[in-house]
């Protein structure tokens, strides 16, 4: 990453009006200052909630010339796909940085989900075209719900810590099993592997039910290996009734999916949790390196 940031910057001096150099840039400035700095929280006595640590996460460099490289870059002439994920990218680093008025008039500044294309396109046609899009809206609106249930729960010290947040979780995962009610869920897969890995986790530390962490861990587990059995190197059809006129693009596994267990489970799991886990050799490999 020190390379290709360097790299960037330098093409960034040598091109300053060339939009796709910035749009790299920002995205290489966003991953490193994860990786160098990371992003801190904190809980308070007496509230509810996780607080960012504005004051340490402001002081991420990466983090502030992202902050200049989208500003600068939103400015510019850039496909709306770009601007769509520099604008999420920078509502969310804003917010952790503290500057929290310019990620709310960002986000304020954005269309509602009522104009989004994925709702209107469910409108704008009828029979198999209209089914299609009906399919891909439903897929893209289940996943933003989930990152937004997710983080509620996550966010609530009342939620993560009891087990109507548990429940919560459990019942969102039922629902993405009902829209895939034939278990072919493609790119969800993941959303099923967060949602019950966080609920192993919730209750192995706060249920106290260890029994039941191991059932969801391995409904984690079993969804990591159903997407990484995918054939990523064609294009997925789903099959299941509400979304059967969907296909995706091939779409090749992530250099981090491999990684994935110690980036989330390792750290972040109880004794007894691990322990349990261990002595089944299903799950092997989830304590490599």
């Amino acid at each position: 990453m020190t390379e290709t940031v360097k790299m960037l910057r330098y093409a960034a001096e040598e091109f300053p009006s060339e939009p796709q150099v910035l749009v790299k840039l920002g995205y290489a400035l966003s991953m490193y200052g994860w990786q160098k700095f990371g992003g801190r929280s904190f809980t308070v006595d007496g509230s509810d909630y996780a607080h960012e640590d504005t004051e340490y996460n402001a002081q991420n460099t990466y983090w502030q010339e992202e902050v200049k490289v989208f500003e600068k870059v939103l400015a510019m002439d850039i496909p709306q796909k770009d601007r769509d994920m520099i604008t999420m990218m920078l509502v969310e680093v804003c917010a952790k940085m503290g500057y929290t008025e310019k990620a709310k008039a960002l986000a304020f500044n954005q269309a509602s989900l009522d104009v989004c294309r994925e709702v209107l396109l469910t409108n704008a046609t009828d029979t198999d075209e209209q089914d299609k899009y009906q399919g891909e809206a439903i897929i893209a609106l289940l996943s933003k719900m989930k990152h937004v249930i997710w983080r509620s729960v996550m966010t609530k010290i009342s939620l993560f810590t009891d087990h109507v947040g548990i429940d919560i979780l459990i019942s969102l995962a039922h629902f993405y099993e009902a829209v895939f009610s034939d278990g072919r869920c493609g790119e969800a897969h993941n959303d099923l592997t967060d949602i019950y890995l966080t609920a192993a986790l919730n209750e192995a530390r706060f249920g106290g039910n260890i029994d039941k962490a191991v059932v969801y861990f391995e409904k984690a587990f079993d969804n990591h290996k159903a997407y990484e059995n995918i054939d990523h190197t064609v294009e997925y059809s789903y099959s299941a009734p509400l979304i059967s006129k969907v296909i995706v693009q091939a779409k090749a596994l992530t250099p981090e999916f491999k990684h994935y267990w110690k980036i989330h489970f390792s750290g972040l799991a109880t004794d007894e949790l691990k322990q349990r886990l261990m002595a089944n050799p299903k799950f092997t490999e989830c304590f490599g390196e």
